[in-house]
């Protein structure tokens, strides 16, 4: 009798109509999360850097001397940096912090011998560089979601970390460099707080879901629900996991503007 009265219960929770609905509500709320998130307005200061190494090492060519505005130089590379707003909130000038101004800085003995303004989305924007010593500061009005500028510098640096891009930006933690080797989890943790350890978990779980409810298929389990039960279960709880992967998916996947790419061919 208490079998029997199980059964009506799974029957009645798993019924087609409950099913269905079970599954737009299930829709909905990820709808709303997305929309939600979408809609949420915050200043995301983008950037990332293009290297193209013209020459290097020129002193180990005999008879070779290469001067740059009559100054002797030994390595000449020509980076591309492009900056831009990736969230809905505009940025003004008045968000850069004072004591830690917008800035493209020299490192490991690099030298900073030119840089200009080669694009910008918006000429309302009003992008300006000046040059102090070995840096090269950025200034600009505001620029909206998407607008940004493409700055192209000459220096003597080799490396990637030649050139650092500082400064600080109130309601901002800090610029998020979109080709560094963490950024697509600083984007999820930019949008959504996600760690890479709860972001691993996540996925590894909605992979797992199909072969796990594969082995339950075949259990003993299985003889106590029956297979419709078991199939229902199983597109309920794998449509579940999939959405949520989905959506983690789609925020790790954050494009550059257009306008960028056709620029930053070097």
């Amino acid at each position: 009798m208490y079998q029997y009265l199980q059964q009506l219960k799974l029957n009645e929770i798993f019924s087609p109509s409950n099913t269905i609905g079970y599954t737009i509500g299930i829709i909905g709320i990820i709808i709303g999360i997305i929309f939600y998130i979408k809609s949420k307005k915050e200043k995301l200061p983008f950037y990332y850097l293009e290297n193209c190494h013209v020459l290097q090492e020129i002193e180990k060519i005999q008879k070779i001397q290469i001067n740059y505005d009559r100054k002797r130089i030994e390595n000449l590379t020509i980076t591309k940096l492009v900056i831009w707003n990736n969230g809905k909130e505009t940025i003004q000038k008045t968000d850069i912090a004072k004591n830690n101004p917008l800035r493209i800085t020299a490192n490991n003995n690099a030298k900073i011998l030119y840089a200009k303004i080669l694009y910008q989305d918006n000429v309302n924007n009003n992008f300006q560089l000046q040059q102090k010593n070995n840096e090269i500061y950025i200034n600009f009005d505001y620029f909206d979601n998407e607008e940004g500028a493409i700055i192209e510098i000459h220096h003597t640096g080799i490396k990637k970390e030649d050139l650092i891009i500082n400064g600080a930006f109130k309601g901002v933690k800090k610029l998020s460099n979109i080709r560094s080797s963490e950024s697509k989890i600083k984007t999820l943790n930019n949008f959504l707080g996600i760690s890479n350890k709860k972001y691993k978990r996540m996925a590894f779980l909605a992979f797992m879901t199909p072969p796990i409810f594969i082995a339950i298929k075949y259990s003993k389990l299985n003889e106590i629900l029956n297979g419709k039960q078991m199939e229902t279960i199983f597109i309920i709880v794998t449509t579940i996991a999939y959405w949520i992967f989905g959506v983690f998916l789609l925020f790790m996947k954050r494009k550059t503007p257009k306008w960028a790419e056709r620029y930053t061919e070097i």
